[in-house]
């Protein structure tokens, strides 16, 4: 069981930092209600973030009164989770309350438990459509009288019950309004995120493949996906062949495998055909691999959507099946000649979700399956963003709270740096790309590692590149 906060824009100014020094493991955040954005969600999860803290979920504030509302806040709401940088991990929770049926009524509209059933199952199926993980938010009292059990064990259950134990089987328990936390001025809300016996998350990792067509079946059927589970998302599971894990070598491709493959299971214009799955390729390399630009029913199967997420990286590879798909993608090059990929077999990385991490290919042993890992594993480890320093290879960059960059350039406060293969700034003489770079070696200096260019007087020049 862990311990966590949910804060909207009334708890002002929040000192993360004292939150994760006062025992607190993760927080949920209001993303917004309407289509309107709470006025503090972008700097909470940039705080939250830096502390160390674990955004497990957001929560919206429904004041939906039709079917198109609800849809209109679900847009609104994946609009501002990306703009926020919260991966597809992040549970989505829809809050649906009082004061939604109150405003509702008036407007002359009466919401009761119908609408708010259908409202939660529209709100919650077009965010898991989208690859993200729903979930509902009520107190007891809703639970009786405006849902009904079915409903809520479809997706992730947050309940508010203030008398103690929970009174109802729940994912989360917001067990208090008037908890105090350092940090946090005044009363805020308190939950427990309930994990298993290890003390690991029990929610899944996400993947998503081509499945199957409209028929169940690898062959015939209409192009593109008809029932719009053809190319989908679903939570990790342990094949009956066993998984061999192929790992980008670099974090930015893993991240671009990862979306281009969340784009394919969202785009309704690519289905499942073994025998037509070149018609998905083509289109796909018709519009430079940017997959949500394909306007045509097309079919895949299962290896020719990774082969897309490849190519759609940079990373050339020819036709393969899941029979040679691991050789294949171990013979793999980068743009720079560098190898793209490292094929683990390890079984404590291969039997469980526990160390997978986003963009992480997976293909069965033998001539099976093959899926890309859309979520991080429960025991990926956490990181501070930003720069952080050990005695191993010196200075590296976390750009997320769960990687880190690695085999790349990148640009960080107007000063140029290179990151090795290990993830680590390289400092003094570099041959990269066939050419000779110096980076700051001076332990200490400000500017250390970074790419030493000068004005016309000799001094560091940040941004003249």
């Amino acid at each position: 069981m862990k311990k966590g906060i949910d804060i909207s824009k009334w708890q002002a100014t929040v000192d993360f930092h004292k939150v994760a020094a006062d025992g607190i493991d993760f927080v949920i955040l209001r993303e917004g209600y309407r289509k309107t954005v709470d006025q503090r969600f972008y700097e909470y999860v940039a705080g939250a973030q830096n502390a160390g803290l674990d955004v497990v979920g957001v929560y919206h504030f429904s004041y939906a009164q039709n079917v198109a509302d609800v849809i209109a806040e679900a847009q609104a709401c994946i609009s501002n989770v990306e703009a926020a940088g919260l991966g597809k991990e992040t549970i989505l929770f829809y809050d649906f309350e009082y004061d939604t049926v109150d405003k509702a009524q008036a407007a002359g509209i009466t919401l009761g438990k119908a609408e708010c059933v259908q409202f939660s199952e529209v709100f919650c199926d077009y965010v898991r459509e989208r690859g993200y993980r729903p979930g509902i938010y009520t107190n007891t009292d809703y639970y009786r009288r405006m849902y009904d059990p079915e409903t809520i064990s479809k997706y992730l259950f947050w309940l508010a019950d203030y008398t103690g134990e929970p009174d109802l089987p729940c994912d989360f328990h917001q067990y208090t309004d008037s908890g105090r936390v350092s940090g946090i001025n005044g009363s805020v809300d308190m939950d427990y995120w309930y994990t298993d016996e290890k003390g690991d998350e029990t929610m899944a990792v996400l993947i998503g493949s081509a499945r199957s067509n409209e028929n169940g079946g690898i062959n015939s059927g209409k192009a593109g996906d008809q029932t719009g589970g053809e190319v989908s998302t679903q939570n990790w599971y342990l094949h009956t062949k066993g998984w061999v894990v192929i790992r980008p070598n670099s974090q930015e491709v893993a991240e671009i495998i990862a979306k281009t493959m969340e784009a394919l299971c969202t785009n309704n214009k690519v289905g499942y055909c073994q025998d037509h799955r070149l018609t998905g390729f083509n289109a796909a390399k018709e519009v430079g691999f940017d997959v949500k630009k394909i306007t045509k029913p097309v079919e895949i199967d299962c290896s020719e959507g990774v082969r897309i997420c490849v190519c759609a990286a940079g990373i050339q590879v020819g036709d393969f099946y899941t029979g040679n798909e691991a050789e294949t993608l171990d013979k793999a090059k980068d743009p720079d000649g560098r190898d793209a990929f490292t094929v683990i077999k390890d079984s404590k990385v291969c039997s469980s979700s526990d160390l997978l991490q986003r963009g992480d290919i997976l293909v069965t042993r033998t001539k099976g399956h093959t899926v890309v890992v859309l979520s991080n594993g429960a025991k990926v480890k956490k990181y501070v963003i930003g720069w952080n320093h050990d005695d191993i290879g010196g200075w590296w960059y976390a750009d997320t709270s769960s990687t880190y960059l690695k085999s790349c350039w990148r640009v960080i406060n107007g000063h140029k740096y290179y990151f090795d293969d290990r993830g680590y700034a390289v400092t003094g003489w570099q041959q990269l790309d066939g050419k000779w770079y110096f980076f700051e070696n001076t332990k200490g200096d400000a500017l250390e590692c970074a790419l030493y260019l000068t004005d016309q007087t000799g001094v560091q020049a940040p941004g003249a590149f």
